[in-house]
C-alpha cells in the first residue's frame, strides 16, 4: 500500500482499558509491500503485574522496573504512527487503552479481525493463535507486542494472497460491492497486487471433537417421551449423535453454542437454519442492487458472493455468520415467512430453530424422532424465551431496523419523514430510559439478577417510568401511522407491523407495570428482562404429541425421576442403559471447612496445593467460577513447576491445546465448570480430576427465579437437584478420562439436606477420606 500502513499491539494487565494498565507497545511501518521502520517500548505500570499476565505474555514484574513510564512512551507512539492508520487484530482493544492514555492517534483503523471474518468464515476460529496455525505463518504470536504485530503483518499477506486465489469474476464482484460501501478495507482489496506473493499454505484443522461411540439400544414410542438414563461412562452428546445420525428421520437439538463450533456433516449430520438463517432470493437481490450499503452490509454481501454459493445455489456450508451479521441477515436476506420446511436426512438443529417448528409447523416434526440431550437447558431456554430481554445493544437495534425499514420500504417522502421524525424521538427517550436503568443498576449493586418490580413501579424510579412512558407513546404513534400507511411490500409491512405490535406490548408493560415481573442482572452493563405472566409446560402443551428421545446423564435424582417428572408435569417411563464401569472411584473429601469461613477460599487452596504436590501426575481441576481459579493462580502459581500449569484463561484455542497438553508428562489444568464441555475432548488422561464444589448456580439465575413459582421448596425441589443432575453431566464429561475423582465441597458430607447428593452418584464408588 503505497501510502503506508502501521501494523501495532499492545500487552495490558488486564481487559478493561479504563482500569486496567498498559506494559508493553510495539508498531512497524509498512510502504509498498516492505518493513520500513519499527519501534517498540515496555512500559512501567503504577501497579502490580498480575501472574496471569506474566503467565500469558512472559514479561515478569523485574522486566519492567526500569522501564519507561507511560506518559513518555504515548508521544513517540503517536509520532512514529503520524497520519498513517492503524492496523491491528481487534485493533479496538489497543486503541481504546491507547485513547484513555491520552494518545491523539490522527490515522484511521483496520481491524484484521473484522478482515477474517468476512474473508475466511468457514473456520472454527479467528484467534490469532488459530490464523497463524492455520496459514503456517513465519512469525508466530506469543502475547510479546512485536512478535504478535509481525505476525499480523504476515496475516495480512497471507489473506492477501488467498483472495487471489478468487476468480477474477468474483474479485471483481467484490470490488464493485466495495465501491458502494464504506468499509475501511476497501484499499486493501484495490491494492492486493502491492502485497508480497507468497507460496499459500493452509493447514486446516477440523472441529471435530468427539470419537464414535455404539448406538444403544432403545426402545422408541411414537408419539411419547421416551428417556433413556445413561450410564455415568456413556457421553451424553456422542450418545446422541449415534442416535440420530443411525436414524433417517432423526433430528438432534442442541445449544446454539454446541450447535454452532461442531462441523456435523462429519458425523452424517446435516444442518437444518431456520427462518431467520434461509435465503430469499427476491430479498438478496434487492440488497446487493442498493445504490449505497453500509459497511455491515457491504461484508455481509462479500461472504455470500465469495463462499455462499454451489452451482449457482446459495448453500450455507462454508457462511459462518457473526452475532451481529445473524441479526443483519434476518433484517435484509431471511424471507418473511418460513415457508414450507422439508427435512429428508437425519438432521442436527439448535434450541430456537427447533422452537420454531415447534409453534410454527408443528406437522414437520409430527413423523421425525427428536433427540433431545440437553433437555435442561432446553427447558431453561424456553422459560428464558418467555421473557423479553433488553439492553443497550438491543435498543440501539431497535431503533436502527426500524431506521432501516422506513429507508427500504416506504416511499411516500411524507410517510417516511414522519416516520423518521418518531424514531428520532423515540431514539431521544429510550436513551433517557436507559440511562435510568443504569442508574438503578448502579445503586442496586446487582451482582446476578434481581427482582425489581416493586422498586421500578415503585417512587424510587420516577424519570424512569417517565421515560417508559414517553417510549411508549412515541412507539404507538410510529405502530398506528404503520397500520394506516399503505405499502407496496406487503409482506415486509406485514413484518413490521407485527414486530412492532409485540414490541408494544412489552413497553407498555414497562410503563404500566400490570401482570408482569421485572429482573435486572448483569455482570458489567445491565440487562432488563421482563416476564409477561405465567410460561406455559412446553412439555404438556406444545411438545406432548412429539416423538421425544431424552438420552441423558441428567435424569436420575436419588435414583429415581422425581424431579425431572415435576419439571415435565407428568410422570414418564424410564429406560437404563448397561452401565460397563460402575466402580470409578469417587473421593469425598472430610474435615475441609465451612464454607462460610471468612478464610474458606485460603484454606481450600492451601489443602489443594498439598494435594497438588504429593505426588507428580496428570490432573484437572474444576472451579466453580473464573475469580476462585484466577485466585488460585495468583497466589500458587509459582509454587508450581515452569510449564506445569495449563490456565484455562491463559491456554488459548482448544483445537491447538490437544496436542500442546499430550506431549507433557505432567501437568495440572485448571478450567472453570461452565468451559469443561468445551475443553474436555481436548483433555488427553488424567491421573485425577478434583471439583472444589457442586455446580450451584449462583443464586438468582433467571431460570430459577422463575420457577420460584412452581415449587415450593425452592432449594430442595429445584436448586439441589438440579445442580445434581449438573454435576452428574460434568462427572459424564470425564468419566472415561481420569482414574479417579475427588470433591472438596465441604456442604455434601457437613449440610444435612446433602444426603440426596451421594445417594444420586450412582455408578461410581463412594468412599470419603481426610
Amino acid at each position: 500500500m503505497e501510502d503506508g500502513l502501521i501494523i501495532l499491539d499492545v500487552e495490558t494487565t488486564g481487559v478493561n482499558f479504563r482500569s486496567d494498565e498498559l506494559i508493553e507497545v510495539a508498531a512497524i511501518k509498512v510502504k509498498n509491500g516492505e518493513i520500513v521502520d519499527r519501534f517498540e517500548s515496555l512500559i512501567k505500570p503504577k501497579g502490580p503485574l498480575p501472574k496471569t499476565v506474566s503467565e500469558l505474555t512472559g514479561i515478569e514484574m523485574d522486566d519492567l522496573v526500569d522501564a519507561p513510564p507511560l506518559s513518555s512512551v504515548i508521544p513517540k507512539v503517536v509520532d512514529f504512527a503520524g497520519n498513517l492508520p492503524i492496523v491491528g487484530h481487534n485493533i479496538s482493544f489497543d486503541l481504546d487503552f491507547l485513547r484513555a492514555a491520552n494518545a491523539n492517534l490522527r490515522g484511521g483503523s483496520l481491524d484484521t479481525l473484522d478482515l477474517s471474518l468476512t474473508i475466511l468464515p468457514k473456520l472454527p476460529y479467528h484467534s490469532m493463535q488459530y490464523l497463524s496455525e492455520y496459514f503456517q505463518l513465519p512469525s508466530r504470536p506469543t502475547h510479546r507486542a512485536m512478535d504478535d504485530v509481525l505476525a499480523t503483518w504476515d496475516l495480512l499477506i497471507a489473506i492477501a494472497n488467498y483472495v487471489q486465489t478468487f476468480p477474477n469474476e468474483k474479485i471483481a464482484e467484490v470490488k464493485n460491492i466495495l465501491a458502494k460501501s464504506d468499509w475501511e478495507w476497501e484499499d486493501f482489496f484495490i491494492k492486493l497486487d502491492e502485497f508480497p506473493a507468497q507460496d499459500l499454505k493452509t493447514n486446516y484443522i477440523k472441529n471435530v471433537p468427539w470419537e464414535k461411540v455404539e448406538s444403544p439400544d432403545i426402545e422408541v414410542r411414537r408419539g411419547e417421551l421416551n428417556i433413556l438414563e445413561l450410564s455415568p461412562d456413556s457421553p451424553q452428546i456422542q450418545t446422541n449423535i449415534s442416535l440420530a445420525s443411525h436414524d433417517l428421520g432423526g433430528i438432534l437439538v442442541v445449544s446454539s453454542e454446541l450447535f454452532n463450533r461442531v462441523g456435523w456433516s462429519d458425523y452424517k449430520l446435516f444442518p437444518y437454519y431456520g427462518r431467520r438463517r434461509q435465503f430469499d432470493e427476491a430479498r438478496w437481490k434487492k440488497l446487493i442492487t442498493k445504490e449505497t450499503l453500509k459497511d455491515t452490509e457491504a461484508k455481509l454481501v462479500m461472504k455470500v458472493l465469495l463462499h455462499g454459493f454451489k452451482k449457482e445455489k446459495f448453500s450455507h456450508d462454508n457462511v459462518f455468520l457473526t452475532k451481529d451479521e445473524m441479526f443483519l441477515w434476518e433484517q435484509k436476506i431471511a424471507p418473511f415467512d418460513l415457508g414450507k420446511v422439508n427435512i429428508s436426512e437425519p438432521t442436527v438443529m439448535s434450541f430456537p430453530d427447533f422452537w420454531e417448528l415447534v409453534q410454527e409447523q408443528p406437522e414437520v416434526l409430527k413423523t421425525r424422532n427428536i433427540y433431545l440431550p440437553q433437555w435442561l437447558n432446553f427447558t431453561e431456554f424456553t422459560l428464558a424465551g418467555s421473557a423479553k430481554t433488553i439492553t443497550e445493544p438491543y435498543l440501539n437495534a431497535m431503533i436502527s431496523s426500524r431506521r432501516e425499514f422506513v429507508h427500504d420500504y416506504v416511499t411516500d417522502h411524507k410517510i417516511a419523514d414522519s416516520l423518521f421524525k418518531l424514531l428520532n424521538r423515540l431514539g431521544g427517550s429510550v436513551r433517557n430510559f436507559w440511562n435510568e436503568v443504569d442508574i438503578m443498576y448502579e445503586s442496586l449493586q446487582i451482582k446476578n439478577i434481581e427482582d425489581i418490580t416493586s422498586s421500578w413501579l415503585g417512587t424510587m424510579n420516577v424519570k424512569g417510568l417517565k421515560y417508559a412512558k414517553e417510549s411508549t407513546n412515541h412507539l404507538l404513534s410510529y405502530y398506528q401511522i404503520l397500520v394506516e400507511m399503505e405499502a407496496d411490500d406487503m409482506a415486509a409491512w406485514k413484518r413490521q407491523v407485527n414486530r412492532t405490535k409485540d414490541l408494544l406490548e412489552f413497553w407498555k408493560l414497562l410503563s404500566e407495570g400490570t401482570g408482569q415481573k421485572i429482573y435486572l442482572e448483569g455482570w458489567r452493563n445491565p440487562i432488563l428482562r421482563i416476564v409477561k405472566g405465567e410460561s406455559s409446560n412446553i412439555w404438556q402443551n406444545e411438545l406432548q404429541d412429539q416423538t421425544i428421545i431424552i438420552a441423558s446423564n441428567s435424569i436420575m435424582v436419588e435414583n429415581e425421576p422425581d424431579y425431572m417428572q415435576k419439571l415435565l408435569g407428568f410422570s414418564a417411563q424410564v429406560q437404563k442403559s448397561e452401565e460397563k464401569d460402575a466402580n470409578k472411584p469417587l473421593g469425598i473429601v472430610k474435615n475441609l471447612p465451612d464454607r462460610k469461613q471468612d478464610d474458606y477460599e485460603d484454606e481450600i487452596f492451601r489443602f489443594l496445593m498439598k494435594s497438588v504436590n504429593s505426588q507428580a501426575e496428570k490432573r484437572v481441576i474444576v472451579f466453580p467460577n473464573g475469580k476462585m481459579l484466577t485466585q488460585f493462580f495468583e497466589d500458587y502459581a509459582d509454587q508450581f513447576a515452569e510449564g506445569e500449569v495449563v490456565n484455562q484463561q491463559v491456554a488459548g484455542n482448544q483445537l491447538l491445546l490437544k496436542s500442546k497438553l499430550a506431549d507433557k508428562v505432567r501437568f495440572t489444568m485448571l478450567i472453570t465448570a461452565n468451559q469443561l464441555y468445551k475443553y474436555s475432548n481436548t483433555i488427553p488422561q488424567v491421573d485425577s480430576v478434583i471439583f472444589i464444589a457442586m455446580p450451584f448456580d449462583q443464586s438468582g439465575a433467571l431460570a430459577s427465579e422463575m420457577m420460584k413459582r412452581n415449587f415450593q421448596n425452592h432449594f430442595k425441589e429445584y436448586v439441589l437437584p438440579r445442580a445434581i443432575l449438573k454435576f452428574r453431566d460434568q462427572l459424564a464429561e470425564l468419566h472415561n478420562k481420569t482414574n479417579a475423582i475427588w470433591l472438596l465441597d465441604s456442604r455434601v458430607v457437613q449440610a444435612d439436606w446433602a444426603k440426596p447428593i451421594k445417594n444420586s452418584l450412582t455408578g461410581f464408588s463412594l468412599h470419603q477420606t481426610d
